[in-house]
């Protein structure tokens, strides 16, 4: 009962392909363009669930302001998102996504970036990042405590 997708080839009205299972096989049709949800779309990272349910996704491209941006891919997340070349680039612009799968269908998903630049915010302590301080300043006190049992004698 497993589904697997073979490499065919059509001569005429005859489709050959090469496997080393027997059992029934089926030929399907994939008419259906792959499916583009955005998750994040900003001036500093561009991120989108991508997926294809029957021949899978073979390849995506991106751009903004008509430039190549460079994306990544998890096929088991069906996650693609931008890697940051240049941390002084942000996006600005028209942004256009073709995704097309493995039966040459594609879908395109359009959208704007507007300039938003990003924010610089303060990073909260963390409690392992609390627990070093506080340990340093243990240190500092049992030093000192040390130091000053000594001066008396």
């Amino acid at each position: 009962n497993t589904k697997k997708q073979l490499n065919t080839t059509w001569e005429g009205r005859k489709a050959s392909f090469k496997t080393r299972e027997l059992g029934n096989f089926a030929i399907l049709t994939d008419n259906e363009p792959p499916t583009i949800k955005p998750i994040t779309k900003d001036s500093t990272k561009l991120e989108f669930k991508i997926n294809d349910e029957l021949s899978g996704i073979k390849e995506f491209k991106a751009l903004v302001n008509e430039q190549f941006v460079l994306m990544d891919y998890d096929y088991k997340k069906d996650l693609i998102w931008s890697v940051e070349t240049d941390s002084t680039n942000y996006y600005k612009g028209p942004l256009k996504l073709v995704v097309t799968d493995n039966a040459g269908n594609k879908e395109t998903y359009e959208s704007t970036i507007e300039e938003e630049l990003p924010v610089n915010k303060p990073k909260k302590a963390t409690k392992k990042s609390r627990k070093t301080i506080s340990k340093s300043s243990k240190i500092t006190k049992s030093k000192k405590k040390t130091t000053k049992k000594k001066k008396r004698k």
